[in-house]
């Protein structure tokens, strides 16, 4: 095969034009490979190279642009290149680790910087999330632990002073946030310890009992009411203290 023509293109790309009437459009680095600007004449094996050298800088060229928007693990890769089918995986690997472009402990230095001052997710989650990425549990927790304690302690905190509602019992006031910052990735004990530099109101007992009066007053009374009552309210979540407080 004879090219007639070789056309530079933007962003280091040629075209690449055969007597034939075929057309390639490849890279710079694969024109210098293939040592194309000095031979006019190919045979049809170093065409058929010429197309796998360019899916190759082509796949390249797509991992690149990824990793520039967000850094990336090396799963990620690896699970982009295999869903393109790319050949030479490896080598390419090796050449995005050699170029600093691909680095499991840069990512996860990000990763959690990013999760910690960024997010509401808390240590546990951000763990969890990482382990996917298949990376070492020694490297997680090495940059978790180069994360202050007041940094995890003023999200719960913030996340508490959030979700307290006055118009519902302490006792579900309390399940409820504990249940939401456990699955935000907080760990329990931490919880109940923040917690107690939190009072939770008993307000909603005010609006609980005068619904409930009303519903119940049609069917009991006197003591019969006042211990149906009790009942609900209990049911609700409010504790013996909130409740014979509000009805002393």
């Amino acid at each position: 095969m004879e090219i007639k023509k070789i056309e530079k293109l933007k962003n280091g790309k040629y075209k690449i034009y055969f007597t034939e009437g075929d057309t390639i459009t490849t890279y710079d680095a694969v024109i210098l490979k293939q040592n194309l600007l000095y031979h006019k004449r190919i045979t049809k094996e170093e065409y058929a190279s010429i197309l796998r050298e360019t899916g190759y800088y082509a796949s390249l060229d797509e991992v690149i642009k990824k990793i520039s928007k967000k850094y990336r693990s090396e799963k990620e890769i690896r699970d982009f290149l295999k869903q393109r089918d790319v050949e030479n995986e490896e080598e390419m690997i090796h050449y995005l680790k050699e170029n600093h472009l691909l680095n499991d402990e840069i990512f996860v230095k990000s990763y959690i910087h990013d999760r910690a001052f960024l997010s509401s997710d808390g240590p546990c989650a951000i763990f969890n999330d990482l382990k996917k990425h298949n990376i070492n549990d020694e490297i997680i927790n090495k940059y978790l632990n180069e994360i202050e304690e007041n940094v995890w302690n003023k999200k719960i905190d913030k996340m508490i002073q959030k979700k307290t509602k006055p118009n519902t019992s302490p006792y579900m006031q309390k399940q409820k946030i504990i249940n939401d910052l456990i699955s935000k990735g907080f760990d329990k004990e931490i919880i109940l310890d923040r917690m107690k530099k939190f009072s939770f109101s008993s307000e909603g007992i005010i609006k609980d009992y005068q619904k409930l009066k009303l519903k119940l007053e049609k069917k009991y009374e006197g003591s019969n009411l006042d211990f149906e009552i009790k009942k609900r309210l209990y049911q609700k979540g409010y504790s013996t203290n909130d409740i014979d407080d509000y009805l002393s």
